[in-house]
This record gives C-alpha cells, sequence and structure tokens, in this order.
C-alpha cells in the first residue's frame, strides 16, 4: 500500500486515463475524501473531477466528514461495485485497514492521499 500526495494521485490518474485510451475501456475510481472544509481536499476533490472528466473516466466522489463508518461504508460500497481503484484519505488510519485489505483482496489497487492508513507506506 502507498501513500501519495497530489502529483502521485494525478499521475495515477493520468495512467488509468493512457490505459483506457490503449485499451477503450471505461474506468471507475472510487474517492473517498477526509472533509470538503479545508483548502487542500477542496482542490483535490476538483483536481481529480476535471482530470476524470477529461477522458470520461467514471468519478464516484464521497466525502467522509471525519465519520469512519460513513467512510467504511462508501469503501465498500466502491468495493461491491468493483470499482478499478480507490483513492481514499482516511479518516482513522488503523480503522481503514480492514477495508483497504478487503479491497486489495478485490483486486482493486487502493491509494492512500495526505493520511497514510497504519501498516501501508511508500
Amino acid at each position: 500500500m502507498k501513500q501519495l500526495k497530489i502529483p502521485g494521485v494525478a499521475v495515477f490518474i493520468g495512467l488509468i486515463m493512457i490505459s483506457q485510451a490503449v485499451l477503450a475501456k471505461e474506468y471507475q475510481i472510487g474517492a473517498s475524501l477526509l472533509t470538503q472544509q479545508h483548502p487542500f481536499y477542496i482542490e483535490l476533490a476538483d483536481a481529480m473531477k476535471s482530470e476524470t472528466k477529461k477522458d470520461n473516466v467514471i468519478l464516484s466522489l464521497s466525502v467522509a466528514n471525519q465519520d469512519l463508518n460513513k467512510q467504511l461504508s462508501d469503501v465498500e460500497d466502491f468495493i461491491t461495485r468493483k470499482v478499478d481503484a480507490i483513492i481514499i484519505s482516511p479518516v482513522d488510519s488503523k480503522g481503514v485497514q480492514a477495508a483497504i485489505m478487503k479491497a486489495e483482496k478485490a483486486g482493486i489497487p487502493v491509494i492512500t492521499v495526505d493520511v497514510a492508513a497504519e501498516g501501508y507506506l511508500l
């Protein structure tokens, strides 16, 4: 598991978009953000929306509002929907471990942003 900052997320989204162009497949990314009350997260959400629209990558963006149970529910929903990747800014670095492991077992790569999930480092 890796922790990436905004440039890393942009590169990841870019790689998915390149893959989409090559394979002509529509990709889905699930993103769960900690909050939308901080400029960093507002900018991050805006950047993800802008970049994914360019190549018709479907972005499902959820905001946990610092509620771990909501974030876990959102990640579970992404897994059920079989998104191609999950981007998460953990509400609780230890509390998200099980959800991240479940996503990985389902073959869904997970990238943490801003806050590392405990036990997952770059």
